[in-house]
C-alpha cells in the first residue's frame, strides 16, 4: 500500500487525520486478507471477485459500514483500479432505499403499521449483491401496495428514498436558474454543461459513475437534450436518464438486454433479465430522486410523474416535472435587472434564492401604494405569521430590491421609522415625500394611511 501517496491523496480533498488514518486501515485489512487467501495481491491490482470475496468476510463480521466502503472507494480511485471501483459503486449504489422507504413508511401510518408492511423482510445489508435484490423489492411493492392505494404509494415513494440529499449541493443550480432569461434557456444551458462535463471525462479518461466516456456516448448525450436535464413542453419538464451502460444500450439489439442495459436501480435490473414482474410504481422512487434539484429551484416541493419505465416495457425511463404556476408566466424565470420587475410574479422569480418566508414579505412590501404605508406587524399577519414581525424587520433590512420593494414603507405600530438614525431618518423622508402625513417624526397613524 502506498500510504504516503494516499494520505496526500486524502489531504487534497480535505478529509481529517482521523478518516484518513481509518481509511489507511481498512485497505490494510483487505490486503492482509488477500495475503492470507493465498494471493500475492494488492487493493491496486485486486479484482472484483477479490473484492466480493472480502465484502462477504465484512458483513460476516459485521464491519460492512459505509466509511469502510468509502475507504475502499477512495484508494481504488486513488490506485486507478476501475474494477474495484465500479463493484464498489455498484454495491453502495442506492444501499439506503428500503431502509428509507421502511422510515417513510413508519412517518406515515406509524410503527404499528411499519413493522406489519415489513414483516418477515430482512433488509438487505449493504454489500448485498444486486441479484438478491429484486425478489426483496417484489415482496416489499406487494404489501405496500395492499395497504396504501395508488396516490399514497407514489407520495411515499417519491418523497426521497435515495438519502437527504444536502439543500446546498443544488443551491448552485438555483442562483443559475434565477440569472436565466427563460426555463429554457436555463434547461439548454444546464444540458450544455452536462455535454461538457462527459467531454471532461473523456479527454480525461475518467469514469462517469460506472461507465468509461468516448465519443459516441457523448454524442448520444449531446442529440439527446432531455436526458439527465430535461426540455419543458408547456407546464411540465420531461426528464430522461442517461443508460446505465450508454456503449451496450446503443448496439444491444434484444429489447429485454436493452431494457437492462439502460435501468439504474439496483433494486430492480436484475429482474428485467429473469423476467420478474415488479410493479413500475417503484420507478417513483427514481422520480423523487429526478425531482430534487427542481425542489430547491424552485424552493418548494414539485410534483413529479413516471411517464415511461423500463418496467413496464419501455425502452427508457422518462419522468415529467410539473412547474409551479408562477415561474410559468411568460415562459419566464427571473427578471435579471430590477427595472424589469413589474409584477409579483416579477419578485417571486427574482427572489428565488430566498427563503419562502422572506419572498412573502418582500411581496407584501411591494404592494405598499405610493402615499401608504404598513407596519411590520400588519405584513406579519398578512402572510399568515402574526408573531413573526420582528422577522418580517429583519427580512426588510436584507431587501435586495429597493426601491422596486418598497421597504421603506414599512414603520413600527406607532409610526416611527425603525434603525439607525440616519437611515430612518432617509426613509422618513421619502414617505413624507410621496405624500405621507408626518408628525414629530412618526407618520400621522389613520386608515387613510395604513395599508
Amino acid at each position: 500500500m502506498d500510504q504516503e501517496g494516499f494520505r496526500d491523496f486524502c489531504t487534497k480533498r480535505s478529509l481529517h487525520k482521523e478518516v484518513t488514518q481509518a481509511h489507511i486501515k481498512m485497505v490494510k485489512e483487505f490486503e492482509a486478507f488477500l495475503k492470507k487467501k493465498g494471493k500475492n495481491k494488492y487493493l491496486s491490482n485486486a479484482t472484483a471477485p477479490d473484492l466480493q470475496s472480502f465484502v462477504a468476510h465484512l458483513m460476516k463480521n459485521k464491519k460492512n459500514t459505509w466509511e469502510n466502503f468509502l475507504a475502499l472507494l477512495r484508494y481504488s480511485r486513488f490506485s486507478n483500479n476501475r474494477k474495484v471501483e465500479v463493484a464498489l459503486l455498484e454495491l453502495m449504489d442506492g444501499s439506503e432505499v428500503l431502509q428509507n422507504l421502511s422510515d417513510a413508511v413508519r412517518r406515515t401510518v406509524g410503527e404499528t403499521k411499519r413493522d406489519a408492511i415489513f414483516k418477515g423482510i430482512e433488509l438487505p445489508p449493504l454489500g448485498t449483491h444486486s441479484k438478491d435484490k429484486p425478489k426483496i423489492t417484489k415482496k416489499v411493492m406487494e404489501r405496500l401496495e395492499a395497504e396504501f392505494d395508488e396516490k399514497a404509494c407514489r407520495e411515499i415513494l417519491s418523497s426521497g428514498l435515495h438519502g437527504p440529499i444536502p439543500k446546498k449541493v443544488f443551491l448552485p443550480e438555483r442562483k443559475k436558474f434565477r440569472k436565466s432569461k427563460s426555463i429554457d434557456d436555463f434547461l439548454e444551458k444546464r444540458h450544455k454543461e452536462f455535454v461538457d462535463e462527459l467531454e471532461k471525462h473523456r479527454r480525461e479518461k475518467t469514469l462517469f459513475f460506472t461507465q468509461e466516456i468516448d465519443e459516441e456516448v457523448v454524442e448520444y448525450v449531446r442529440k439527446t437534450p432531455t436526458c439527465q436535464n430535461g426540455v419543458r413542453e408547456g407546464d411540465t419538464i420531461y426528464v430522461t436518464k442517461i443508460p446505465y451502460m450508454v456503449k451496450k444500450y446503443l448496439h444491444e439489439k434484444d429489447e429485454k438486454k436493452k431494457r437492462y442495459y439502460y435501468c439504474h436501480c439496483p433494486w430492480v435490473r436484475e429482474a428485467i433479465k429473469s423476467d420478474l414482474k415488479i410493479s413500475s410504481n417503484f420507478c417513483y422512487c427514481s422520480a423523487g430522486f429526478e425531482k430534487r434539484p427542481w425542489d430547491v429551484i424552485f424552493d418548494q416541493s414539485v410534483k413529479a410523474d413516471v411517464i415511461k419505465t423500463v418496467l413496464k416495457g419501455d425502452l427508457i425511463c422518462k419522468f415529467a416535472i410539473h412547474i409551479p404556476k408562477e415561474f410559468l408566466k411568460s415562459q419566464g424565470t427571473a427578471p435579471r435587472e430590477k427595472d424589469e420587475i413589474k409584477t409579483e410574479e416579477d419578485v417571486i422569480r427574482f427572489l428565488s434564492d430566498k427563503t419562502e418566508f422572506e419572498r412573502n414579505v418582500l411581496v407584501g412590501a411591494f404592494k405598499i401604494p405610493k402615499g401608504k404605508v404598513s407596519t411590520y406587524k400588519r405584513i406579519a399577519e398578512k402572510i399568515g405569521r402574526p408573531r413573526a414581525y420582528r422577522a418580517v424587520a429583519s427580512a426588510l433590512r436584507k431587501n435586495p430590491l429597493h426601491p422596486v420593494v418598497p421597504c421603506h414603507r414599512v414603520v413600527r405600530s406607532d409610526g416611527g421609522f425603525g434603525g439607525e438614525k440616519k437611515a430612518a431618518e432617509s426613509r422618513r423622508k421619502q414617505v413624507e415625500k410621496e405624500g405621507v402625513p408626518i408628525k414629530n417624526c412618526r407618520v400621522k397613524m389613520s386608515d387613510a394611511t395604513l395599508f
